[in-house]
């Protein structure tokens, strides 16, 4: 029994590469025109990924672009749901009852565990939005956040190529718990 990741890092390249701000892609690799540090510079509407004012590639408008000088790379790997310790203890039962159970109860604790770090992970994140309100009193994360939520909508609403909509609805749910979060935090 196995399952599959697909993790996405970003790989330097030596040259630019036209980038959407909006979803995490490299529209167009080693793109030819002049190198800019200006977001949505006027350039971009020069750029081979577009299409007049949108791109082919994301559908986002030009202005929504930047030059970067890397790249996204995924790798898929394949991880093992259950260790070989567990696997030689669930070959070693002979009733395939037991087995099951403790297949069951193996996966819940899998699923407990990684509902843990989640609970983790999303107060490290609080604290790190508080700490950054703290030093930038005028950065609103509410209105970050809202973006991201109207991002994703618009996402949902052209049908887009390039996510899954229960991933986009995952997202979406996701940043409107965080803020509820911060709210419940912040009273």
């Amino acid at each position: 029994m196995t399952t599959q990741t697909v993790e996405v890092e970003h790989v330097e390249t030596p040259y630019h590469n036209t980038q959407c701000l909006s979803c995490p892609r490299v529209c167009h690799e080693n793109c030819g025109l002049d190198y800019t540090i200006n977001i949505g510079d006027n350039i971009f509407r020069g750029c081979a990924c577009m299409n007049g004012d949108y791109c082919r590639d994301c559908t986002h408008h030009y202005s929504k672009h930047v030059h970067v000088k890397f790249k996204y790379v995924s790798k898929t790997t394949t991880v093992p749901l259950l260790t070989d310790e567990e696997k030689k203890e669930m070959d070693s039962m002979t009733d395939t009852e037991s087995q099951k159970q403790a297949l069951i109860t193996k996966m819940n604790d899998k699923i407990t565990s990684i509902e843990n770090s989640v609970k983790v992970f999303k107060n490290e994140l609080t604290k790190a939005l508080k700490q950054l309100k703290d030093l930038c009193p005028y950065y609103d994360y509410k209105l970050e956040l809202n973006c991201a939520v109207k991002l994703l909508e618009d996402e949902e609403l052209i049908g887009s190529k390039h996510h899954d909509p229960v991933e986009l609805k995952t997202l979406k749910t996701y940043f409107t718990e965080l803020m509820q979060q911060f709210d419940q935090a912040a009273s």
